[in-house]
């Protein structure tokens, strides 16, 4: 949370998870076709990535203020975002590797992660920390376990309260904290802009005295393929004690 990890580049893409398939109820081209067409192929694409990013706009154009949540993806700088352009634009982010749910047992979490996450030194800091990198310019998925400290134990609120301290000690600007337990057990997310102007975001989940964190290092102005993948990342927490 203080300084990015250096991480090596993950190796060959591990057997993933076939994705859900979304039908195409909330997406549909003005014309109707008899049977399955290029369109129809780019309508079911673009339905499945308006339903990773909560995006469903009526006639599936991004037009107006809508433009506010795809940065750069006007690429004929028209003032309008059409399926083609969206597909291109959330597609160029998507990782080489599959996704695919990755177990510690011995620490008692899971997570997901595209391809196989390397181990980073954790300067006796974390019992545990692997991270995968991706893309260029790239973005940096960090899953680590550590002790909560003696003065915050019992105590999540204090450790919440740290994790601000030590990004802002780094000279990153909060931007936002809200709740993010996980069944009983308290948590929290915080989104903070590093000096350099990129964005990290922190889960941290606390379980008796051991805490669970994903965090992400986001490029600055992160696209909304950018934000679907730390969204996918910190979403996939599970505890498997």
């Amino acid at each position: 949370m203080v300084a990015r990890p250096r991480v090596i580049r993950a190796g060959a893409p591990l057997r993933g998870r076939a994705a859900a398939m979304v039908g195409l109820a909330a997406f549909a081209f003005a014309h109707a076709v008899a049977a399955p067409s290029a369109d129809d192929a780019l309508a079911e694409r673009v339905a499945k990535a308006f339903e990773r990013l909560d995006v469903a706009p009526a006639d599936g154009v991004l037009a107006g203020s809508e433009l506010e949540a795809v940065p750069g993806y006007d690429t004929d700088h028209d003032g309008k975002v059409t399926p083609r352009e969206f597909l291109d634009g959330f597609t160029a982010r998507k990782p080489a590797a599959k996704w695919e749910r990755h177990q510690y047992r011995r620490e008692g979490f899971s997570f997901e992660m595209p391809g196989q996450p390397e181990p980073l030194d954790s300067a006796g800091a974390a019992s545990l920390q692997v991270a995968v990198e991706i893309g260029e310019p790239s973005i940096l998925l960090v899953a680590r376990v550590r002790d909560m400290p003696s003065r915050t134990a019992g105590k999540p609120e204090l450790l919440f309260e740290s994790v601000i301290d030590l990004l802002e000690k780094s000279e990153a600007e909060v931007l936002d904290r809200r709740p993010a337990n996980l069944g009983l057990h308290s948590g929290s997310q915080v989104r903070a802009r590093r000096s350099d102007g990129s964005v990290e975001i922190v889960r941290s989940v606390v379980v008796r005295r051991t805490v669970y964190e994903l965090d992400v290092f986001l490029p600055p102005d992160p696209t909304p393929a950018d934000r679907a993948i730390a969204k996918r990342f910190l979403d996939s927490l599970e505890l498997i004690r």
